[in-house]
């Protein structure tokens, strides 16, 4: 096998000896040598050549650098490195290796979509391939075979990928990587989801099929996200309140410190979801009482076996939210660094088109404090977090992101907490321009009629680079009224109309010579016309004012709730502190 890669490799790195010796560094692979390890221009070529058929056929981008000191936190280092973030940032698949000259270590990891076509086990074995041609070719010929097993495992899925490298042999000298991390991991559970019952069903309310299934799926959700996740139903729950028994059932049993417990009680006809560990900040109050809600009909149904499952699927999605933006969060990158305005997923400006209108852009930051970004995709499909791209990727607070689809020729844009800007005269005046420019299928021309309006509304909004709130947004549309309106119309409009009214008042007053005060209303009531028969008050409106009366629960198990985590929490018999919220069915 590893003949046949050779072959196919040296095929490679011989083609680039017939090329130009100064052949640099392309749009889809990119080269920082920091530790001057590449001292031919063979050595950069076989990598571009290497790294071709991963874009070509898979879309894949390549990044190598080489740094002549060893990296103790890599984390930190690829937050800091421009060169890095940089190619992050564009939002296009990535494959980087960095590699450190002082340890002779490397760290691999593909991001944006690329971890899908190498995981961490095909990350690894390409380094082992990759390690397995450093001593005939050098450190230097480590990369172009790394970067072409990656691409040939891909092409070759029917066929598991294995190390070439055999594990008994001697240790090869790039001896560590770092496949990509998962986000911070929950607490390790106090048992482990293979030999745990996760769910207990003393009511028996379900087959012995259907207890089997929720049990793989609970087991499934408990070992992918942490932490122990329960269904437990009762008939009887031993003089307790639906809280106590469930806190008290997930902690005398061993289920702690982390997990979920949703409570059938039958006997009072209740559900209550306790919570302790991590997942109290998972489950707000709101959250919990969707979660009961959701399952309520099929409670009432006695449809048990489908409202279990339902509650399964949605506790699955609150994880997968919140360990999204707990790891959004710790990612999250400082406002206004990010200084990428153009991300053109669509390729539909070239060089010097997307330079001049990168500093266009940053001149509405340096000028009006706010950021326009500029997206472009090729597929209707495809999804822009517009919120999740201002918010944590490092740009403004406040700004716009404008969206160009190629496909279907739309141009886009949406406000990101700034309003008021554009009136909306404004706006229906850059819709007009842009569907002119759209109708000829010119998406620059579309873009530039928004740029342009916005430009101009943002001179009339905003004082240099800070915003007029004196007034604010009402005053500058007051004033901008004002200004468009003709000072002799106004007092031509103010003269006709105080003629008029002068005029059609006297004429009223000469005609109302016959009138004189009346102390009574009886001349104005003809006798017998009018017969009271029934009488009846009708409440048109109420209103209700109510106020929640305190109960002290002797049965209560703790000091009462207190607002900590993601939802209120109150401490149970065991010490243990929980969340959790119910209610009947």
């Amino acid at each position: 096998m590893k003949k046949i890669f050779a072959l196919l490799l040296a095929l490679f790195m011989i083609i680039p000896l017939f090329m130009s010796s100064a052949l640099a560094e392309g749009d889809t692979c990119f080269i920082y040598d920091h530790a001057g390890i590449f001292t031919e221009d063979s050595h950069r070529t076989s990598i571009f050549y290497s790294a071709d058929p991963l874009y070509d056929e898979l879309g894949v981008y390549t990044l190598v650098i080489t740094e002549p000191d060893a990296i103790s936190d890599i984390a930190s280092y690829r937050n800091s490195s421009k060169e890095y973030t940089d190619l992050v940032n564009t939002g296009n698949p990535l494959l980087s290796i960095i590699y450190t000259n002082a340890d002779n270590h490397v760290y691999l990891r593909a991001v944006n979509g690329a971890e899908n076509i190498m995981n961490d086990s095909a990350l690894n074995d390409m380094i082992s391939f990759g390690a397995s041609y450093i001593e005939e070719d050098g450190i230097q010929g480590f990369f172009p075979a790394c970067i072409f097993y990656g691409y040939y495992q891909y092409t070759q899925k029917d066929e598991p990928a294995t190390s070439t490298v055999d594990p008994s042999s001697e240790p090869v000298p790039v001896p560590s990587s770092e496949p990509v991390p998962d986000p911070e991991p929950s607490p390790e559970p106090s048992v482990t989801p293979s030999n745990v019952q996760f769910v207990h069903d003393m009511a028996d309310l379900l087959t012995d099929e259907e207890e089997n299934d929720l049990q793989n799926l609970l087991a499934d959700l408990s070992s992918i996200h942490g932490g122990n996740h329960l269904i437990v139903t009762t008939d009887d729950v031993e003089g307790k309140t639906s809280m106590e028994y469930a806190d008290d059932f997930f902690d005398y049993k061993g289920y702690g410190p982390d997990g979920s417990l949703l409570l059938i009680n039958m006997e009072d006809r209740e559900w209550w979801i306790s919570t302790t560990g991590f997942m109290i900040d998972v489950l707000t109050d709101s959250d919990i009482s969707r979660l009961g809600d959701a399952v309520t009909d099929d409670l009432k149904n006695e449809s048990y076996y489908e409202g279990f499952r339902e509650y399964i699927r949605n506790l699955n999605s609150e994880l997968d939210d919140y360990e999204y933006w707990k790891e959004q969060e710790a990612n999250k990158k400082p406002y206004g660094s990010n200084t990428q305005f153009v991300i053109d997923n669509a390729g539909v400006f070239n060089v010097q088109e997307s330079t001049q209108l990168q500093t266009e852009l940053q001149r509405f930051r340096d000028i009006y404090g706010f950021d326009v970004v500029v997206i472009t995709q090729n597929s209707s499909s495809d999804y822009v977090d517009v919120y999740n791209l201002f918010e944590y990727q490092g740009y403004k607070s406040e700004g716009y992101a404008v969206i160009l689809n190629t496909e279907n020729n739309t141009c886009e844009y949406v406000p990101v907490n700034l309003y008021g800007v554009l009136d909306d005269k404004a706006q229906k005046t850059i819709s007009v321009g842009m569907d002119k420019q759209l109708k000829n299928n010119n998406l620059k021309g579309a873009l530039n009629t928004f740029l342009h309006s916005m430009d101009i509304e943002a001179q009339g909004y905003f004082s240099t680079k800070e915003r007029v709130y004196s007034g604010s947004t009402f005053m500058y549309r007051l004033l901008k009224w004002w200004r468009n309106i003709k000072l002799v119309g106004i007092l031509t409009g103010l003269g006709i109309a105080s003629a008029a009214g002068f005029t059609t008042t006297g004429v009223m007053k000469k005609g109302m010579k016959t009138t004189r005060t009346q102390n009574q209303a009886h001349n104005y009531i003809k006798e017998g016309s009018f017969n009271l028969t029934n009488a009846q008050d009708i409440f048109l409106y109420s209103h209700i004012s109510r106020q929640r009366i305190q109960v002290d629960n002797d049965r209560s198990s703790g000091g009462g709730h207190s607002g900590g985590g993601g939802s209120s929490t109150h401490v149970s018999s065991s010490g243990t502190t929980h969340g959790g919220g119910g209610g009947k069915f």
